[in-house]
């Protein structure tokens, strides 16, 4: 299942510490069913793989694709944050953080003399989990901003988009943006649930500056 979260948007002050809105956003997908049995899970789990991921399925043994269905199964790997809990659950398991830094979409052209030019900008952040090469689920959180004279003064979008084919896991995600001192933050408090399992919860985000440049990120 792949989804697009439709960002709730919050201008805050940076330190107010304000919390994200609670909404269920666009594009989540939530499970039907509350129970499945092992072959079940199986069955599912690769009818909902892209191809590119059916093909690293194939390629494994029968002994290696019972295993996967069996590690995924574990409520365990929801909370996978880092390689070390990864590899604390299965040696199978890895977890990856990846960020792309800023793109110029383009300038604005000047309208007089007095009038500095505006650049919009794009950066993300994106986690990502696989096991075996199979990538099972990724999380990424996107900004598209505007930056002058060395500041952040605007922003288009702050959104998130997530890829889930484990199943009966639901993943929801709220996106916002937080100003302070010429920078932007952007960030999603997401959450994966699965039936009678105790929700799991996490943040993901990136900020930037005026120049173009990431300054930090982080990821669930």
């Amino acid at each position: 299942m792949t989804g697009s979260i439709t960002a709730a948007t919050l201008s805050v002050a940076l330190l107010a510490g304000a919390a994200p809105a609670q909404a269920n956003p666009d594009g989540v997908h939530a499970a039907t069913d509350t129970e499945m049995n092992i072959e079940q899970f199986g069955e599912s789990f690769v009818e909902n793989l892209p191809a590119s991921e059916v093909k690293k399925w194939e390629a494994l043994s029968a002994e290696q694709q019972a295993e996967v269905i069996h590690v995924l199964s574990d409520p365990r790997v929801d909370s996978i944050s880092t390689t070390e809990d990864a590899k604390e659950i299965s040696p199978l398991l890895d977890y990856e953080e990846v960020s792309v830094p800023a793109t110029s979409l383009g300038t604005l052209a000047e309208r007089g003399a007095t009038t500095m030019a505006t650049t919009r900008r794009n950066a993300w952040t994106e986690a990502y989990w696989t096991i075996l090469g199979l990538r099972y689920a990724e999380v990424r959180t996107t900004v598209n901003y505007n930056t002058s004279g060395g500041r952040v003064v605007s922003h288009n979008a702050c959104y998130a988009n997530y890829t889930n084919h484990v199943p009966l896991r639901t993943i929801q995600g709220t996106s916002y943006t937080i100003y302070g001192n010429g920078k932007l933050t952007c960030e999603t408090a997401w959450s994966i649930a699965r039936p009678l399992q105790q929700t799991q919860y996490g943040y993901q985000g990136i900020r930037v500056n005026g120049y173009g440049n990431i300054e930090a990120t982080w990821n669930p």
